[in-house]
């Protein structure tokens, strides 16, 4: 991480320059699947009705085709339940990650994206924070930062429930990390309203 001071910063104001690659995209994505109650709340719904209804549709077929006895269809089909439950186990933590990489790379090729990946400038200051990238300049107001997270090797400032400004430690060109934190921390408070 760079600790280089950068030219045309205001008193009050710290700036770091970096980059976001593909890479730190998936990281994100993979970190707001990870942490999103929303998105686990659906995840735990799959899991559970998933196997509940392979046991009851399995038990269904079982029990209507043998008349004997229950025991064998019931375990059977708990057997089948157990097992599905099993591979969502497996997928969720192998298989998706990798389905959610192939996924951005696709959404991220059917048209330009400019900005959204490649160098950009992040400035933060008493009355908020500004986003440059060679296409835009975003301009966010501490109200408008509803929480801050982070991870080994990146911070995430989030200005709505999905969308945030990745922060990929390594990628820190110039500037410094702590500086900018160190202002967000000072002027971020989640029990004000979006200035007006």
């Amino acid at each position: 991480m760079a600790d280089t001071s950068l030219e045309s910063i205001n008193p009050g104001s710290a700036k770091i320059v970096y980059s976001v690659t593909m890479d730190d995209l998936f990281k994100y994505n993979l970190f707001f699947n990870r942490t999103s109650k929303t998105v686990q709340k659906a995840r735990r719904r799959v899991m559970i009705a998933g196997p509940v209804c392979m046991f009851l549709i399995s038990f269904g077929i079982i029990i209507s085709s043998i008349q004997d006895s229950m025991w064998p269809a019931f375990i059977g089909s708990l057997i089948g339940a157990g097992v599905l439950a099993l591979f969502y186990a497996w997928y969720f933590k192998y298989l998706y990650p990798a389905r959610l990489r192939k996924l951005l790379k696709k959404l991220y090729a059917e048209d330009k994206n400019p900005g959204a990946i490649g160098e950009r400038s992040l400035e933060v200051d008493e009355n908020g924070f500004t986003l440059t990238t060679p296409f835009s300049q975003t301009r966010c107001a501490w109200g408008q930062l509803v929480r801050i997270e982070s991870e080994p090797g990146y911070t995430y400032l989030f200005t709505s429930s999905v969308n945030a400004v990745p922060i990929p430690h390594a990628s820190i060109e110039a500037g410094n990390l702590r500086a900018i934190l160190a202002e967000v921390e000072k002027h971020y408070h989640p029990e004000k309203l979006l200035a007006q």
